[in-house]
Order: structure tokens, then sequence, then C-alpha cells
């Protein structure tokens, strides 16, 4: 499933973040709730960060992108990001 969500930061233009569910990301308990791919604008995260951004008040959809992790940056020995995240991009 995948939802965008855009948002519109103060004094700049707005970005489109595309929201992308993965059912392996829920078996992980991640604390960040997802992975984002900041170059193209693209997370994938799992089922309750994907319905705080599908469903959620506007401060928790801000909370939630805030704690996603940076695809650069992100190391876990469960999955491989470049599955979850094919063709990314070093930023």
């Amino acid at each position: 499933m995948k939802i965008t969500w855009t948002f519109y930061p103060k004094n700049q233009p707005s970005v489109c973040l595309e929201l992308i569910y993965d059912y392996r990301l829920d078996a992980l308990k991640l604390d960040s709730g997802g992975i984002i791919d900041r170059v193209r604008n693209v997370a994938v995260v799992d089922w309750k960060t994907f319905s705080v951004f599908n469903k959620g008040e506007n401060n928790e959809k801000k909370a939630a992108f805030a704690k996603l992790a940076d695809a650069t940056n992100f190391d876990h020995p469960d999955i491989d990001k470049n599955l979850v995240l094919p063709g990314l991009q070093k930023a």
C-alpha cells in the first residue's frame, strides 16, 4: 500500500513524501517506524507508522516523520535495506 503526504515547511517549498507499507518491517519493531530515502522522498514504513500517516493528526505525522531512520545510515541484521528500498542512492 502507498500513500503520499505533502507537508509545507516554513518558508520553503512543499515536499511530497511517498510512504510505502512493508509488512517485513512489522516484525522488526523498529523504534524509527521505518526507513526514509531523502534523495527520492520515499519512506518504507511499518503498519503502525503507515496508519499514523494515513489517519493521524498533523502533529502525529510530524513526529513520525522526525523518527524515520535515514536510509544511508540504516543498518539492521535482519533486513537488507537495498531489498526494502531498491536503487538506494547516497545523499
